[in-house]
């Protein structure tokens, strides 16, 4: 069983897609923020983080850092809208891609299908 953290701000999403992943076997951790996920990931053995980017508080840029320069072998999968490449003359774009490229272990774009983010936990963390 993969022990997987959600962290985003959209509640009905955040609970439409645990309950999936809950029925599919994982045991699921969810915050609503980023102060909340890495209170969370200091608490508990977390195999992979499931991280928005727009977050209140702490973004999940900022949590992504966190969470990959004190535990390397968590894998996080950035779930966001955010565009991983876009105008070239945008730094914040930039900068946001430099970390998600530097630290995230897969990123995938909301709308997404579930059968795909199944998948991909499967993939990376193959022995749960």
């Amino acid at each position: 069983m993969t022990r997987l953290l959600f962290i985003d701000d959209d509640e009905e999403f955040r609970e439409e897609l645990s309950e999936i992943l809950r029925a599919a076997g994982h045991e699921v951790f969810v915050a609503s923020d980023g102060y909340g996920g890495i209170d969370i990931f200091n608490r508990e053995r977390i195999d992979l983080v499931l991280l928005d980017v727009k977050l209140p508080g702490l973004n999940g840029l900022d949590v992504l850092t966190y969470m990959k320069t004190h535990r390397k072998e968590t894998k996080v999968v950035i779930v966001s809208a955010l565009p991983v490449q876009g105008d070239r003359e945008d730094k914040e774009l930039d900068d946001a891609e430099a970390k998600i490229k530097k630290f995230a272990d897969y990123f995938i774009t909301k709308p997404f299908r579930v059968p795909d983010m199944l998948g991909i936990i499967k993939a990376l963390c193959p022995q749960s």
